[in-house]
């Protein structure tokens, strides 16, 4: 190697460390003049993280005790503590109780007040119950007289048919 290129080799090392300089000094009087702005970016990120996990453990918490308020009511359905607390904790849980202890009473007064609740499943639900539970109450009166009424028209039929049978010589 030559003297020139020697020379030329030490410029350029200086210059790329120059340039490395050069850039620290930026990101530190970015960092200086920014500082406050960093530091309340950084607090707000953490404040979100701390707020989000407290969030997540609560929501944990009041799963647990909704669902251990359902077990005591599958337990004991009049347990009125155990009502309200699933009541407060997870109202759609509670919409189901009052479901599931409708259909189990066959009580149509309950699945009518259910048809209005927020969960749009329960109130379908609800409300094709009690449709069929009064549909069911509407037929219980007639339908001895209706199953009377068919007995008497069926034994008819088969008269009817039987003469028709012997008349026509044969089978139809």
């Amino acid at each position: 190697m030559s003297l020139k290129e020697n020379v030329a080799m030490v410029r350029e090392e200086l210059n790329s460390e120059e340039k490395m300089l050069e850039s620290a000094i930026k990101a530190e009087q970015f960092v200086k003049k920014y500082k406050n702005l960093l530091m309340i970016g950084a607090i707000v990120v953490a404040l979100g993280i701390g707020a989000n996990i407290a969030y997540e453990v609560k929501k944990e918490a009041d799963t647990t005790s909704a669902n251990a308020a359902l077990s005591i009511l599958q337990k004991n359905p009049s347990d009125a503590d155990a009502l309200q607390t699933l009541q407060t904790l997870n109202p759609d849980l509670y919409a189901l109780w009052q479901l599931s202890q409708a259909l189990e009473n066959s009580d149509v007064a309950a699945l009518k007040t259910l048809e209005d609740s927020k969960a749009t499943a329960i109130a379908d639900v609800a409300a094709y119950h009690a449709a069929v539970k009064e549909r069911e109450k509407s037929m219980n009166g007639t339908f001895d007289d209706l199953l009377a009424r068919l007995i008497k028209t069926g034994v008819r039929f088969v008269l009817i048919g039987g003469y028709a049978c012997i008349v026509h010589g044969g089978t139809q």
